[in-house]
């Protein structure tokens, strides 16, 4: 949603959950990831469960406690796609730091 901020603790993994539906069936769903000054976008497919319910698990490996910036990908039977974020307006998940704790509190 517009205006929300992702967050991550240093070293922890985190997860992003993202419903999609079709009114067929969604033949594949994929996160496109890229973390800290990696140019390229990494694909990563995701596994769905409880109908349309999609979950990303990114570890501290892949983040490498950078800022992640990240798209979601779907297609359906006929083969049309459905994006939430892109390529050029990729949604940020940052790493809370001190002040960010402190504000919050």
């Amino acid at each position: 949603a517009p205006g929300t901020e992702f967050t991550y603790r240093k070293n922890e993994p985190f997860q992003i959950s993202v419903r999609i539906s079709d009114d067929h069936r969604v033949v594949t769903a994929i996160a496109n990831l890229r973390s800290g000054s990696t140019i390229e976008y990494r694909e990563i497919p995701l596994a769905g469960s409880d109908g349309d319910s999609y979950t990303l698990s990114v570890g501290a490996d892949l983040h490498g406690n950078g800022v992640v910036h990240l798209f979601f990908e779907a297609r359906d039977v006929s083969g049309h796609v459905g994006r939430l974020g892109s390529m050029s307006e990729p949604i940020e998940v940052k790493r809370k730091g001190l002040f960010d704790r402190i504000r919050r509190k």
